[in-house]
C-alpha cells in the first residue's frame, strides 16, 4: 500500500497535466453564497459518450490535495470502473461540516464556528447533485469522501438524509465532537428508514483530540453488532501504529476506495444486483461485450465461478451472442472443467452458424475457426 501511495505522489504532475478538469461556480440559495466546485471527468467520458457514471463527492477540496488524491487514484485501482469525481470547497469547514451543539462548551471551544451542517446538506441534496445529474451523465450511486470533520458531515448526511450517498468512506472522523454527540447518534439512529443496504468504511489512526479514540471504537462496536449488519457492510481499518491523524488520509481513502470495489463488482452477486438495480431503474442497460468485460474484470482477478456466474447472467439476456458462450468455455476450460468447456464451445458454434447470413463472412469464418480450435485443443488434452 504504502508502494502504491509513494507512486501515486511521484507521478501526480503527469497525471493532473493528461486530465480534464473543470471549476464550477454554483450560485446556491440555500447558502446565499458562491461554491466553487470541481468537477474531474474520466477518460470514457469523451469516448462512451452514452456511458453513465457513478459519482464520487470529495469534501474538503480547498485542500486542492485531497481531490486531486482522490482522482488520480482511481486510475490505478479502478480501470475497469471509472468514475467522475466532484470535490466540494468549504472555506470554512467547521460552519459546514458540523451540527448545531448540544453544549455551550463546545460552542465557546470552537469561537462559534459551527452549526451550520443541515444548510451544507441541504445545498449538497438540492442544488449539487441536481446541478451534476443536469450537467454531467451520471448514475444515481454516489459515493461520499469525508476525512476528520469531513467525516463527521458525511454520516450526519447518513442518518438525516440517508438517499443522498450509497457509500461512505470516513477517514479518521471526529466522532467525539460535542462530547461524542455522533455515538449517541448512532445509539439512537432508527435503521428502519434506509431502504438498501448501505456500504461504510471506517479507519483510525493515532488521533491525539480528547474522546476520538473512546468515541471512535464504540462506533465500531454498532457496526460490527448485527442489527447494522443488516443494513449496512461494514469495513474498518487500524493505521493509529503507522499513521498519525492528517497522513491517513492517503491510506484510509485507498483502503475505503479499494474494498468498496472489491465490495460492489468484484463479486457476482453484488455486481448483478447492482446492474440489475440501474437497469431497472432506466439508468443504463448494458450489451453483452459490456457484461463479456465485466465477467473479465473478475476472471483477471482469480475469481472464475463468480466470472462464470456473470456470464449466465449475460447468457439469459443475450441468448444468441456466440460470444458470451465462448467465455464461458473459457473460464471453464481453466477450471478444468472439460467436458463442460466442449458444450460451451459447440453452443457457440451453434449460435453463430444461426447467425451467418447477418455477419461479414470473414468474421464469421474467424469467429468459426476460432471456436473449433478451442474444441480440438481440448479433445487432444483429454485424449
Amino acid at each position: 500500500m504504502k508502494k502504491l501511495v509513494l507512486c501515486l505522489m511521484v507521478i501526480f504532475p503527469a497525471i493532473l497535466s493528461a486530465q480534464e478538469i473543470k471549476s464550477v461556480q454554483i450560485h446556491s440559495e440555500i447558502l446565499n453564497q458562491q461554491r466553487e466546485i470541481l468537477v474531474y471527468l474520466p477518460w470514457q467520458y469523451k469516448t462512451e459518450p452514452n456511458r453513465k457514471f457513478e459519482t464520487i463527492y470529495v469534501f474538503d477540496a480547498q485542500a486542492r490535495q485531497y481531490f486531486d488524491f482522490v482522482h488520480s487514484s482511481m486510475n490505478f485501482i479502478n480501470e475497469q470502473f471509472p468514475m467522475i469525481v466532484v470535490g466540494i470547497k468549504s472555506p470554512q469547514r467547521g460552519f459546514d461540516f458540523l451540527p448545531k451543539n448540544n453544549y455551550q462548551q463546545t460552542f465557546e471551544n470552537r469561537r462559534g464556528m459551527l452549526g451550520k451542517a443541515d444548510q451544507f446538506m441541504d445545498f449538497i441534496k438540492d442544488e449539487l447533485i441536481p446541478h451534476m445529474n443536469s450537467n454531467y451523465r451520471v448514475l444515481s450511486e454516489r459515493i461520499a469522501i469525508g476525512h476528520s470533520n469531513g467525516g463527521t458531515f458525511i454520516s450526519y448526511c447518513l442518518m438525516e438524509n440517508p438517499s443522498m450517498f450509497n457509500a461512505y468512506i470516513n477517514v479518521s472522523p471526529n466522532f467525539a465532537y460535542d462530547k461524542s454527540q455522533f455515538v449517541n447518534r448512532f445509539k439512537k439512529f432508527n435503521l428502519d428508514i434506509l431502504d438498501s443496504k448501505k456500504y461504510y468504511y471506517l479507519c483510525k489512526a493515532n488521533e491525539s483530540g480528547a474522546g476520538w479514540k473512546s468515541s471512535n471504537k464504540k462506533v465500531k462496536a454498532l457496526f460490527e453488532s448485527k442489527i447494522y449488519s443488516k443494513k449496512f457492510h461494514f469495513e474498518f481499518d487500524d493505521f493509529s501504529n503507522t499513521d498519525d491523524h492528517s497522513s491517513v488520509f492517503t491510506f484510509g481513502t485507498l483502503q475505503g476506495l479499494k474494498k468498496y470495489i472489491d465490495y460492489q463488482f468484484l463479486t457476482s452477486n453484488k455486481l448483478i444486483q447492482y446492474y440489475d438495480r440501474l437497469e431497472s431503474n432506466k439508468e443504463l442497460k448494458l450489451g453483452s461485450e459490456e457484461i463479456n468485460s465485466l465477467a473479465y474484470a473478475l476472471f483477471r482477478k482469480e475469481k472464475a465461478n463468480d466470472a462464470i456466474q456473470v456470464i449466465e447472467w449475460g447468457i439469459r439476456k443475450y441468448p444468441l451472442s456466440h460470444n458470451l458462450y465462448d467465455s464461458k468455455g473459457e473460464f471453464q476450460e481453466f477450471m478444468g472443467y472439460r467436458g463442460r468447456a466442449m458444450a460451451s464451445y459447440q453452443k457457440a458454434i451453434d449460435v453463430l452458424m444461426e447467425q451467418k447470413s447477418t455477419l461479414p463472412m470473414a468474421f464469421y469464418e474467424q469467429r468459426l475457426r476460432l471456436y473449433r480450435e478451442s474444441i480440438n485443443r481440448i479433445s487432444i488434452e483429454k485424449k
